[in-house]
């Protein structure tokens, strides 16, 4: 589980908390991983020349 949040002091005219705020970012880092997986593999196959083979230059 990946978690973003924030914490603000509460007060009156002395303190009386804190507030906080978290932000489930699971799926988004989730989507982020697959997109540098798909990328790293796009990548490798651009390094082939799509054969499996390394490219001749």
């Amino acid at each position: 589980m990946y978690c973003s949040g924030v914490v603000t002091p509460l007060s009156d005219p002395k303190f009386t908390g804190y507030a906080k705020i978290a932000r489930d970012l699971t799926e988004r880092k989730t989507q982020e991983d697959a997109r540098q997986s798909q990328l790293a593999e796009e990548r490798a196959v651009e390094g082939t020349g799509g054969s499996g083979k390394p490219a001749q230059g």
